[in-house]
Parts: C-alpha cells; structure tokens; sequence
C-alpha cells in the first residue's frame, strides 16, 4: 500500500507539474489529485521538490548496470526521459536555481561515466584517480551543456545527440590508452 501511494503522488505531482509551474504547485494540490492526508505526504516525502529529485533518481537508477554494458541504449533512454520531461527540469532551473541542479547532475552523470570508464578500463587497468579524472572532466561539461541549453529554453535539449554521439565515439577508449602509456612512459624513465 505504501508503495502504491508513494507512485500515485509522484504521478499527481507529475502531471500538475506539466501545466503548473512547481513554484505555484503546493502539498495541498497533490494531496487533494491523490485522495490523501497531508501527513501520508509528508511521510513519504518532505517536499515536492524530493518528489521530482525522486523520479529523476527512479529514471537514473533503472539505467544503473545498463551504461558499461550498452552504453549508447541507455543514453538515448535518459535523452527520451528528460526530453519528455523538459518542462519540469526547466520550472526546477528556474525554482531551486543553477547550483542545486548542476550539483545534483554532476553527481549523477559522474557515476554514469564512471560505470562506463570502468567497463572500458578491463582493457587498460589505469587507477582510479585517473578515471575520476577523465569522468570529472566530462561530467562537467555535460552538465554544463545541458543547463545552458536548459536555460536557454531551447525546443530540443537534445538537438545535438547525434553530433555529440560521434564526437564521444572512442573518447573513452581514447583517454583511457593515454593514461596508460603515460604512466608506462613514467615508470621508463
């Protein structure tokens, strides 16, 4: 019963977020679409906005085993989510502001890279602090693509999947086979 509950006020705060602004959504909106108390909100979440962090968790997490194995598949499957939920990631710019989003975003994209470096990185065996490296590098500038794209308020986000697609294609594989023959060069010398 809890489980069900909890979907069915993510699903009401979903579905008044696409012709609401979050800002203008309260408690009393959702509880009111759900046919619940007040308190069974609050017990499943503190505010609305861990009800939306908690959809894009869901969405991150369902992904999660998926990246290193069929990378390209599971990107194209969080383009689709956060194409089709662009509005709602485009009120949270807006409500909760630059930092909150870019911080939560770094930190996701960052273990999405790093669950794919690692698949790659069978074949190198480079340390970790070099992943962490290539995988902060990235990271950061994916982010920053996607919020300045989000703020821009373009139609499609995503307009450059496929452009970024071929500029990605071996980057990986690329900066994973540098890392090693640098430190292979260094222990040479």
């Amino acid at each position: 019963m809890s489980q069900l509950t909890k979907k069915a006020i993510v699903e009401a705060t979903l579905n008044l977020a696409q012709t609401k602004a979050i800002s203008k959504i309260t408690v009393r909106d959702i509880v009111e679409a759900c046919g619940i108390t007040r308190n069974t909100f609050y017990y499943h979440f503190h505010d609305i906005y861990e009800v939306l962090e908690d959809v894009i968790d869901a969405k991150f997490d369902e992904l999660e085993g998926t990246w290193g194995t069929d990378p390209d598949n599971a990107f194209f499957e969080l383009r689709a989510f956060f194409v089709s939920h662009r509005r709602i990631l485009s009120n949270l710019y807006k409500t909760v502001g630059h930092e909150a989003l870019e911080s939560y975003l770094f930190r996701r994209l960052h273990a999405i890279l790093m669950e794919v470096l690692r698949a790659e990185n069978v074949r190198y065996g480079v340390p970790a602090q070099e992943m962490e490296l290539i995988a902060d590098f990235y990271a950061q500038g994916l982010t920053g693509r996607f919020l300045r794209k989000l703020k821009d308020d373009g139609d499609d986000i995503f307009s450059d999947t496929e452009t970024l697609g071929k500029i990605f294609e071996g980057i990986f594989d690329y900066c994973l086979r540098n890392c090693k023959e640098r430190l292979e060069n260094c222990k040479k010398m």
